[in-house]
């Protein structure tokens, strides 16, 4: 974050199920989601999806959960270090929307791909909800159009080769205090 705590960015599909939901009870049932990929569908035709819904929450109840309780008790985070991003997964396990969790860093920029999400007032709505829960960051957001490698099942970093000069400090040396042993 801005002032030096660790954040952690963790997938969620039960954000993505309340995205479309808050989407619903705004009056935006018929806005187009996956907007140009094979699986573009409205808000309301989703939530409709029963399937679609209660495999996402089974996902998050069976592996998120159990995973975010692990983490947050080995790293001692607290719950507003940890940004939980809407995701929808489809039955075999592909993101169903582009996966704002599979960004870049470079720079101190963030390459993500283009949710797609619904447009409301000619604005992607996922791309601002995303970019407000990243504000604690301070990074500047870069949204890339990874639809080719989406409609492959793939993601953003799929398509992004980058060079990194390592550290010479050990990463364990750069944690702050409350993570050492």
């Amino acid at each position: 974050s801005q002032t030096g705590e660790p954040l952690l960015l963790i997938v969620s599909p039960e954000a993505g199920i309340k995205l479309i939901e808050e989407l619903a009870e705004k009056g935006y049932e018929g806005a187009a989601i996956n907007r140009g990929l094979s699986t573009q569908t409205t808000v309301r035709a989703a939530l409709n999806n029963r399937l679609l819904v209660q495999h996402n929450l089974q996902l998050q109840r069976e592996k998120i959960d159990p995973l975010l309780k692990k983490i947050k008790r080995e790293f001692n985070l607290e719950d507003d270090q940890i940004i939980q991003v809407p995701v929808l997964f489809g039955y075999s396990g592909y993101a169903w929307w582009p996966n704002l969790i599979n960004t870049v860093s470079i720079n101190g920029e963030l390459l993500a791909p283009n949710p797609r999400g619904a447009l409301i007032d000619g604005r992607d709505y996922t791309q601002e909800y995303f970019k407000r829960r990243l504000a604690i960051s301070g990074m500047n957001i870069n949204f890339l159009d990874d639809s080719y490698y989406q409609e492959l099942k793939g993601d953003v970093y799929t398509g992004i080769n980058t060079t990194r000069e390592a550290s010479k400090q050990p990463f364990w040396e750069a944690l702050p205090a409350n993570l050492t042993p």
